[in-house]
C-alpha cells in the first residue's frame, strides 16, 4: 500500500533532550588538580548533563525504518519469546497508521539512499495501533496474549481469568497501542503523537477499516526502587511493591489510574537499557518492570484529555 503522506503535527516539533556530555567531563578532568578532584564528584550530575535543541517530524512508517522500529520494539519486550521482526513487518505493513519519530537530516540521507550504519538509530520513536482481534491468527499476536497471560498468572493470578476473556473476546475490538521512544525525549511529544493517532483511526473507521476499538491494551515500561537492605526475599519483594513507581513515558501513569485492568511484573535480571539512555550499577536500586494495561475507549479518552491539560505547551 502507499505510504501516506508526512504527518504534520500540531505541537511544536522542537523538543530538549537530555544527553550525557561525556567529553566535556573528560576535558573538566584533565583540568583539575587533584586537590579539585572531591569539588569534580560532588558535581558529576550537573555536569553530566546539558540540553540541547533537536529537530524531529512525524512521518508514515516506511520500509527503511525497519531495523528502527525493531530496536525501539526490543526495549519493550527485551527477552520475550515474541517475533520483533514479524511484530515490525505487522507495523510497516499498515503504515496508514502511526507515525515514527525521525530528525529532517535523516530524511534527507535516506532520500539521497545513503547506507547509514546506524540504521537502527534512524527513528526516535513509534506510535501505532494493533488490532488483536481481527490479527488474532498471526503467529507475533499469539505469542503476545501467551505471554501476557504467562505474566499475570505468575504476578497478578487472580487477575489472570479477566485477562484472558479480554483478550480472547471475538465480539470486543481490542487494540494494542505501541508507544515507544528514546528515553530522552520529552512526554510533550505524546500529546501530537496520540492526536494524530486517533484522527488516523476516526479516517480509518470512515473507510470502514476496523479500527474503532472497545478496549485498548497498552505496555508501559516502568521502574521501581528496590529496598535493598531487606534481607529476606518475601521482605524484599514486600517492600518493592510498596516503592515508588516510576514510568519511561511519563503520561502512561495517567492509563494506569483508569484502567480496567492492570497488573505489573519484573523483567529479566539485567540492566535496564533503553535506546539513549542505561541503568547502570550505580542505579541498582532500580527494578525494571512492565506494566499491562488494559482501557476502555472512553477511559483512554479522558486520559488523553488529561494528558493534554498537563503536557500541552
Amino acid at each position: 500500500m502507499a505510504v501516506e503522506s508526512k504527518i504534520n503535527m500540531a505541537a511544536p516539533s522542537k523538543k530538549k533532550c537530555v544527553v550525557e556530555d561525556h567529553d566535556e567531563m573528560e576535558d573538566e578532568g584533565e583540568d583539575e588538580d587533584t586537590d579539585g578532584s572531591q569539588s569534580m564528584d560532588d558535581s558529576d550530575e550537573e555536569a553530566a548533563v546539558q540540553e540541547i535543541n533537536v529537530d524531529f517530524e512525524a512521518h508514515a512508517p516506511d520500509d527503511s525504518d525497519f531495523y528502527g522500529i525493531k530496536n525501539l520494539l526490543q526495549q519493550l519486550f527485551r527477552k520475550a519469546h515474541i517475533n520483533i521482526s514479524g511484530l515490525t513487518e505487522l507495523i510497516l505493513g499498515q503504515n496508514y497508521v502511526g507515525s515514527v519519530l525521525k530528525q529532517p537530516e535523516m530524511l534527507e540521507e535516506d532520500e539521497d539512499g545513503d547506507d547509514d550504519d546506524d540504521d537502527q538509530l534512524n527513528v526516535f520513536g513509534l506510535m501505532s495501533v494493533v488490532n488483536i482481534t481481527e490479527k488474532k491468527d498471526e503467529e507475533v499476536i499469539c505469542q503476545l496474549k501467551t505471554w501476557l497471560l504467562e505474566e499475570c498468572k505468575q504476578h497478578a493470578k487472580e487477575k489472570a481469568a479477566d485477562l484472558s476473556a479480554i483478550l480472547n473476546d471475538s465480539s470486543q475490538q481490542l487494540g494494542f497501542i505501541i508507544s515507544e521512544r528514546f528515553i530522552n525525549i520529552p512526554c510533550q511529544i505524546a500529546v501530537p503523537q496520540y492526536d494524530s493517532l486517533r484522527q488516523d483511526t476516526e479516517r480509518l473507521c470512515k473507510k470502514g477499516m476496523k479500527y474503532r476499538f472497545d478496549n485498548y491494551l497498552i505496555i508501559c515500561k516502568s521502574l521501581r526502587m528496590a529496598k535493598q537492605q531487606a534481607k529476606k526475599k518475601h521482605s524484599s519483594q514486600k517492600r518493592e511493591e510498596d516503592s515508588e513507581q516510576i514510568f519511561s513515558n511519563a503520561e502512561e501513569e495517567l492509563f494506569v489510574k483508569e484502567a480496567r485492568l492492570s497488573f505489573e511484573f519484573p523483567v529479566a535480571d539485567e540492566d535496564e537499557t533503553a535506546v539513549g539512555g542505561k541503568w547502570g550499577a550505580s542505579d541498582q536500586e532500580y527494578r525494571a518492570h512492565r506494566t499491562v494495561v488494559i482501557l476502555s475507549a472512553s477511559s483512554l479518552e479522558k486520559s488523553y484529555q488529561e494528558i493534554k491539560k498537563l503536557f500541552s505547551k
